[in-house]
Parts: C-alpha cells; structure tokens; sequence
C-alpha cells in the first residue's frame, strides 16, 4: 500500500506541477497577448489620426479658391476682370487699391478705386467699378468687373500713354478659403499688364 501511496503522491505532484507550469505559460502567453493589443490600440490610433489628417488636407484641397485678375482690351474700352478659378469660394478678407504703388483710399463719396480711376491721366467718357468688401465670399468659376473705362472716342489718345496711365493702378487682394486658411494674397503689384 505504500507504493500505491508513493504513486498516487508522485501523481499528484506531477498533476500539480504540470498545472502550475501550464498556469505559468497561460500568464506568459497573457503578458504577450496584452504587449499586442496595446500594440495593435497604439497602431490603430496612429492609422486613424494619419487616415483624418489626409482627409483634412483632401477637403481642403478640394475647395481651394485661386483669384486672378484677367485685362482685356477693346478700345475704346478697358476691362480688368476678378477670376476665381480655383475649386471653392473665395471668402475676401481685404481689397486694396494701389495708384502709382501707394495705397490708395476713398472718401465720403467714392470708393478707393473709383478715386484712383479719377486720378488717372485720361480722357474718360464713362466707366464703372466694382469695390469688394471684406466678407464677399465669391463663388468658384464667376467673375466680376473690377473696372470699366470708356475713353472719349473723340478725342486722340496715344495707345502707349494709355496703357501706361491704366497700368497704375494694381490690386493686392487678401482672402481665404471656406475653412478661414488663408491663401496666398493676390499681389501683382507691377506685374498686371493691360
């Protein structure tokens, strides 16, 4: 009986050992498998956060407005178009007018631009003018007329000195897209031909 007795302690000890070992290797396995999830959480947050950054930078892209100004000329009329031909509209944030490089400014009555278009050296029978506020949110794919000069077809006007004497005037235009980041100003400053 005491060999039974020796057996079955033997038994059990080894049942027992074998229990602890496989309780050890579920632990070790469970460290692992807990080292992975929190590997697989910090993977899954840095994929998520670069998946939102691109679709930021996608929308954004995808309404980015571009403003330029086209001159076209058929005398006796001058026309300087405002162009956004960009992707989305163009939220104007400042409009100023230059007349010889200096910033230009209205009075009680005019507009910046109308007074510098009365500055100019030219025989004018009519024109019209177009100032944007601060706020204007112009729509992608339209224009608007900035100005309009008539000269007076009865008197003689060197074409040279006519371009020149319109070629005055330049636009430095601040604005922004629909999400307020702001663009690259529209500044051709001395660069704007007519």
């Amino acid at each position: 009986m005491e060999n039974f007795d020796f057996i079955t302690f033997v038994v059990s000890a080894t049942i027992a050992a074998v229990g602890v070992f496989v309780a050890f290797l579920v632990w070790l396995q469970s460290r692992k498998d807990a080292k992975l999830a929190k590997e697989t959480a910090e993977f899954t947050r840095k994929t998520t956060e670069e998946a939102a950054k691109h679709a930021k930078e996608t929308a954004v892209m995808s309404v980015k407005p571009h403003l330029s100004i086209v001159s076209y000329r058929d005398q006796p009329k001058f026309t300087a178009t405002l162009e956004n031909n960009g992707l989305g509209p163009a939220m104007i944030n400042s409009f100023d007018v230059y007349l010889d490089g200096e910033l230009a400014s209205g009075n009680e009555s005019h507009h910046a631009l109308e007074v510098a278009i009365q500055e100019l050296d030219l025989k004018i029978s009519d024109f019209s003018s177009e100032y944007l506020t601060s706020g204007y949110a112009f729509r992608p794919a339209s224009d608007v007329v900035l100005m309009e000069i008539v000269l007076n077809e009865n008197i003689t006007q060197a074409p040279d000195h006519i371009l020149a004497e319109l070629n005055r005037i330049d636009f430095v235009i601040g604005y922004s897209d629909i999400f307020g980041n702001a663009q690259e100003p529209y500044d051709k400053r001395g660069k704007r031909k007519f």
